[in-house]
């Protein structure tokens, strides 16, 4: 009887590479790659002007999924808009273990010195992105002009969350960690793809540009994502490390944590990190989709 499972898996694990190795030859990445040392980062990249703006997505989310903000953002004004595929996430390669906000921070400071960006960016950090881009903003405060947290996650929300919901915690983490990891992903991208994929393509079309639907599906079903989601699930928050880094208020204060907040179209002011201007918008790129 072991034998069977057994022998699922093994036909799991083909058709995964047989179907990830023809995606790779159909779909070529739509941006650049930059070298961060050892690894490459994928980068979407839309105008040719000043200033320079840098986004860094949710967890687990390829920079597709930005590019419709993108498009709107450098038709409107003359920046330089970024949008980063984190390790193992949409195009790029994937990260060892283990992977914590700190080394994506440093991700971060290496993909720009990559870059070869001297002047000080706009950096826009959405959901646990927002985490990397205060991390970030901490250690270099001189290689940010602005920052821009959108529906920015904070690390202690699941301590506050849990307080009004008692399933809120590491643990949900941890278990939606195994969930993705015990995952038989050939078996789950065929019964998608087979069952489901009317469904795909809608749910795609809603997130991406039309010419990017069929790419960011085939992306979507990826080992090395899968990989990256129970690297980023993991809840390390930010490093004891980095405590000493936090930047202070203007007042000399510790910078006021904050939440997600009420959802709104506003841009609400925080203080600043030191010389950095800080900005809070409760809104996804959905949202702010609709509102440019």
């Amino acid at each position: 009887m072991a034998a069977i499972p057994a022998a699922f898996g093994v036909a799991s694990a083909f058709y995964q590479r047989c179907a990830e190795r023809k995606d790779n030859l159909r779909f070529s990445a739509p941006g650049e790659f930059v070298d961060i040392g050892n690894r490459r980062l994928h980068v979407i990249r839309s105008g040719s002007g000043r200033p320079v703006v840098v986004v860094l997505p949710a967890l687990s989310t390829p920079a597709v999924e930005w590019v419709r903000v993108q498009r709107a953002l450098t038709s409107l004004t003359d920046s330089t808009v970024l949008v980063v595929d984190r390790a193992g996430i949409g195009w790029s390669d994937p990260a060892p273990w283990p992977r914590t906000l700190s080394t994506m921070a440093d991700e971060v400071h290496q993909l720009l010195a990559g870059l070869g960006l001297k002047e000080p960016v706009i950096l826009v950090g959405h959901s646990v992105g927002g985490l990397i881009a205060r991390l970030y903003a901490a250690r270099h405060r001189e290689r940010v002009a602005q920052l821009i947290l959108v529906d920015s996650s904070h690390e202690d929300q699941n301590k506050h969350l849990h307080r009004f919901d008692r399933t809120v915690g590491d643990g949900e983490l941890w278990r939606g960690a195994l969930r993705y990891r015990l995952r038989l992903l050939g078996w789950y991208r065929w019964r998608k793809q087979f069952f489901r994929g009317d469904e795909l393509v809608r749910v795609a079309a809603r997130e991406v540009p039309a010419d990017l639907v069929d790419a960011h599906i085939a992306r979507d079903f990826t080992t090395s994502r899968r990989r990256a989601v129970v690297q980023e699930f993991g809840p390390d928050g930010v490093p004891v490390e980095d405590a000493g880094s936090c930047p202070r208020g203007r007042g000399g204060g510790a910078v006021p944590r904050r939440g997600r907040g009420r959802p709104s179209r506003t841009t609400r002011p925080l203080l600043g990190y030191g010389a950095i201007a800080t900005s809070s918008i409760a809104a996804g790129p959905r949202l702010l989709r609709t509102c440019a």
